[in-house]
């Protein structure tokens, strides 16, 4: 959901001022764009860990086909 549509929702309810409105769908976009981020910072991670280990391996070999 888009923060234009948070907030015309939450403008609907009763004694919600337009501050209110915008501060709350400002602060759940960001709060989604940062658990977003986490998520991609996390398969970075493990993506990174995974070529690691690919190296690791390729070294091993290599040794030994080389030895």
């Amino acid at each position: 959901m888009s923060t234009i549509d948070l907030y015309q929702v939450l403008k609907q309810i009763p004694d919600v001022t337009d501050e209110q409105a915008k501060n709350a769908a400002d602060s759940a976009t960001q709060s989604d764009l940062s658990e977003r981020l986490a998520r991609v910072e996390t398969a970075v991670k493990i993506s990174l860990g995974l070529h690691s280990l690919q190296v690791a391996m390729l070294a091993i070999v290599l040794a030994h086909v080389l030895s």
